[in-house]
Formats: structure tokens, sequence, C-alpha cells
């Protein structure tokens, strides 16, 4: 359904105000597991929400306020918050896999995975507001990585250590040719 069909709003201020509807946070956080929460979603006519896929602006492709999301990452970070009822997919990547999921699973996606996507989402959202506090000019230093692997050793073989990718820099053009495992 469009969201304006089912929030019975529609959409306004150039498509600025979509998702930002009590219809839509209640379906994303109530607690559906609740009698006291399933009785209010039905006195006020909310229908639970299992998937939400959402992909945000691309704010980093085109740095400029009408490109800042905020309906995009309410309802990310409210279905990641609910992990334990909602999947939420923000990764073009996952598609297919969570296709499957759901076709081996009678509908269901587990919940190891709704945890791990909810991850994703908080992850997402950190580089996504990390980006746009650069474009507003903040002193800050937001670092954000990723771990790509653990090393054989540190700078001494007692030491552990660990390579990680920075923000949306990826490591895949680096080709180790020959040697031991990387330390």
């Amino acid at each position: 359904r469009d969201v304006a069909e089912y929030t019975g709003s529609p959409e306004s201020f150039g498509g600025r105000i979509k998702t930002l509807h009590p219809r839509i946070a209640g379906g994303l956080l109530a607690d559906w597991t609740s009698e006291k929460d399933r009785a209010e979603a039905k006195k006020l006519d909310i229908e639970p929400l299992q998937i939400v896929v959402n992909n945000l602006y691309a704010f980093e492709n085109k740095p400029e306020v009408e490109m800042i999301d905020v309906g995009g990452p309410t309802m990310i970070r409210a279905a990641a918050k609910n992990f334990a009822s909602i999947a939420v997919i923000t990764d073009p990547a996952d598609y297919d896999y969570l296709m499957t999921l759901l076709d081996d699973n009678d509908g269901e996606i587990p919940l190891a995975v709704r945890k791990e996507l909810a991850l994703k989402v908080f992850e997402k959202t950190s580089l996504y507001d990390s980006s746009i506090a650069k474009w507003f000019g903040s002193k800050m230093l937001h670092v954000s990585c990723f771990m790509l692997q653990d090393l054989r050793y540190g700078e001494n073989p007692h030491q552990k250590a660990t390579l990680y990718q920075f923000g949306t820099q990826y490591a895949e053009h680096f080709k180790q040719i020959q040697g031991k495992e990387l330390s």
C-alpha cells in the first residue's frame, strides 16, 4: 500500500513528510507481545509492521540540505530498536538473501538475523550523521571503521591486532602477493 493511503495523510511539503506519522511509528515501536500495546494499537487502528525496507537519501553523493533524510533514519532506527519483532533492511545487497530466508522460514526472519540487520542500521545511521555533521563544518573527528580481519599479531608477537577499514573507503583493492598472513 502507498504510505499516504495507510496513514490517511497525503505527502506534504514537497514530499518531505511521508512517514512521520503515528500509524507508522506505532507499527514500528509497539510491543506486539504486550496485550496492552496490542489493545492500544487496535484502538488507534495501527497495524504491526514486520519488515521495513528503506534506503536513505544519498547525502554523500549530493550534500545539500534537501538531501538530509529525516523520516528514513527515524523509521529504520525505530525498526532496529524493535528488532525482536521487526526486520529492517537498509542494504540492497541483502535483498536476495532475505527473500531466500523468508521462503525457507515460512515468511519469518530469524531473530539472530533481525539483530544483525539492526546492527547494520546503527552503523549506517552513524556514518550518515557523521557525513552530515562534517558537511555542516563539525570540528569533531568522526571515526567510523569496520573490522576487516584479525591479524596474526600486533607490534609484537604477544599482542593482538586487527585490520580496519575507515568510512566507506574499501580495502578490496589491496592484494597480498606473497608471504605470511598479515601481522
